[in-house]
C-alpha cells in the first residue's frame, strides 16, 4: 500500500517533519541506529564516555569465534561422513 509521499504504510509513522532531511533518512533504519544518531547530534560531548573494547578483548573474542566455527565444521563433516557410510552399508550394491 503506497502513501502519497512514496513511503510504505509501515514507515509512515517514522517521518518526523521537525528533523533535518539528513537525519530523517536514518530514521527509517533500526531504532538502535537512530538512537545513536540522536546521541551524536544532540550531545557530541558524550562521545568521550563511550568505551570501546580493547584490542586484546577483541582478539580473544575473534579467536574464540574462529575456534567454535572450526569445531562446528569438523562436527558437521563427521556427521556427514558417518551418514554417507551408513547409507552405503544399507543401500544394495548393483553388481553387473
Amino acid at each position: 500500500m503506497q502513501i502519497s509521499s512514496g513511503l510504505t504504510a509501515g514507515c509512515a509513522g517514522l517521518v518526523n517533519p521537525k528533523l533535518p532531511f539528513q537525519i530523517q533518512k536514518y530514521n527509517r533504519s533500526t531504532p538502535r541506529d537512530y538512537n545513536v544518531i540522536q546521541l551524536v547530534s544532540k550531545r557530541p560531548s558524550q562521545l568521550k564516555y563511550i568505551e570501546l573494547p580493547s584490542f586484546h578483548n577483541t582478539q580473544k573474542t575473534a579467536s574464540l569465534t574462529l575456534l567454535l566455527v572450526a569445531l562446528l565444521i569438523v562436527a558437521l563433516a563427521s556427521v556427514d561422513s558417518s551418514l554417507c557410510y551408513q547409507l552405503a552399508c544399507v543401500r544394495p550394491h548393483n553388481k553387473q
